[in-house]
């Protein structure tokens, strides 16, 4: 471990993750997001009222990051911080907490509420996910290699999903590079590593 002073930030810092290009995002007790470039010793706001949490989805061209401003509202930049727009979550959710993926993915949940909620739109709709006990309480969300959810939970046992929760992202750069009659030679970018195979339409 190496120390490195930082300056800037007022407060503890309570909650701490790094985006693809190894810039550093934090929450300070005061409820406010910062921002540390990689390399940097300077932490610069990028959000002022942080009141419950925050996550980072990054890959290697893109960082979104969520912040739930209170229960009921979500706060997306799609450019690293620089600017927000916010969305409306279900008041019922009562959301604390937050869980960010790539390709949009989110996981919010509650202390209160036997459930949790996923959204794969990037926070414009979303599925409410009943626990089995009606004590359980989300307590962390984690994704193995093939992007399987694994949710620890308090007061209950640990859950896992059937199934990758992350879709595959979309191929591009389709191009016909010859046909005949009966076939035809395509060439595609793949931007996945969680598919199996493609369907061309």
């Amino acid at each position: 471990w190496v120390p490195t002073a930082i300056t800037g930030l007022t407060g503890s810092i309570s909650k701490i993750q790094v985006d693809a290009s190894n810039n550093i995002y934090a929450r300070t007790g005061g409820a406010i997001l910062y921002k540390i470039l990689n390399g940097a010793s300077t932490a610069t706001s990028i959000r002022p009222s942080v009141f419950n949490d925050f996550s980072v989805a990054a890959n290697a061209t893109t960082t979104v990051v969520y912040a739930l401003n209170n229960t009921t509202q979500l706060d997306v930049s799609s450019d690293a911080g620089a600017t927000w727009t916010s969305k409306s979550i279900n008041p019922t959710f009562s959301a604390t907490k937050i869980w960010a993926y790539r390709n949009n993915i989110v996981v919010t949940g509650s202390s209160t509420a036997n459930s949790f909620n996923t959204s794969k739109d990037n926070g414009s709709t979303w599925t409410n996910n009943a626990f089995l006990e009606s004590t359980a309480r989300i307590a962390d969300v984690a994704l193995n290699s093939a992007e399987v959810a694994y949710v620890a939970t308090t007061n209950s046992t640990t859950y896992k999903t059937i199934s990758t929760i992350i879709p595959p992202i979309a191929p591009t750069g389709l191009t016909v590079l010859g046909f005949d009659n009966n076939s035809a030679d395509v060439m595609w970018n793949d931007n996945s590593n969680n598919e199996s195979t493609y369907l061309i339409e």
